[in-house]
């Protein structure tokens, strides 16, 4: 980032963090940009990818917590830093059909997308809800994945450690004609099947001791109406009984409807 070298006023924010405004010049020695690698060390605390620019404010991603931060400059915007209130925007990826987990590439800044104010609005108060939290957290927060089609788009919000220390997935529909989402959702139970670590997912002992590995979720036309419809599939495990859970959704009048639900023992006996 540019810095006037006279006196100047610019906003830094970080996801889960007030922001904190930075006022003087520039400090040479402790900024440090990577044209190459497109990064921006600060301190050599805080390691950002930038992702893009605006006339007024550069977009970033934290590389140790993938969250999303900003650079304001006020100046630019011409109006008081107190006026102005930021929810921390969460980490949106985008993935397509089918989708797996364990293939997720949520370290690739070219993947992350920006959305509308209300899908971010509405993918906070999921996390803060599931972490049972009055505040976003950014630390159980893992990311949102956007698997987009014609009529609905899904963002499967994915948390670690909510509310019990497990990993889950609460799947969102969004109506790309009304802009909206519709009343429920499915929650996507991951504990079985997978572990979060260094930023990746990693196939449980379970999902790889009965090699498990096709798609988590995929689009299909189940009942053959013309209408796409949702396949989720996973393994299911209570302590001591598995079983390979097979579900399949669809959208009708603004509600998720269940077409198919089956548990079969894993692995299949004779």
């Amino acid at each position: 980032m540019k810095f006037d070298k006279e006196t100047c006023e610019n906003v830094f924010l970080e996801s889960g963090y007030t922001w904190t405004k930075i006022d003087g010049p520039e400090e040479p020695d402790n900024w440090k940009y990577d044209a190459s690698k497109n990064t921006l060390d600060m301190y050599g605390q805080f390691l950002f990818t930038i992702t893009k620019f605006s006339a007024d404010t550069i977009y970033m991603v934290n590389q140790k917590n993938r969250q999303k931060a900003y650079f304001i400059n006020f100046n630019v915007k011409s109006q008081p830093a107190t006026a102005i209130t930021i929810d921390p925007e969460p980490l949106i990826i985008k993935a397509t059909y089918p989708f797996t987990f364990k293939n997720a590439n949520i370290n690739d800044p070219q993947n992350f997308i920006s959305v509308n104010d209300g899908i971010n609005a509405k993918i906070n108060e999921v996390v803060r809800s599931g972490c049972n939290s009055p505040k976003y957290n950014p630390e159980q927060h893992i990311a949102a994945f956007q698997l987009r089609d014609s009529l609905y788009t899904l963002y499967v919000v994915t948390t670690n450690g909510c509310p019990t220390g497990e990993l889950s997935a609460q799947v969102l529909f969004y109506n790309n004609i009304t802009k909206t989402f519709i009343d429920n959702s499915y929650q996507y139970k991951l504990f079985a099947n997978y572990e979060y670590a260094n930023n990746r997912f990693k196939p449980s002992d379970l999902r790889k001791r009965y090699k498990i590995n096709g798609p988590d979720i995929e689009k299909l036309d189940y009942n053959h109406d013309g209408v796409t419809d949702y396949k989720f599939t996973r393994l299911w495990h209570n302590g001591t009984f598995n079983a390979l859970s097979t579900t399949v959704l669809s959208v009708a009048k603004g509600q998720i409807d269940t077409l198919y639900s089956k548990e079969v023992p894993y692995p299949v006996t004779e």
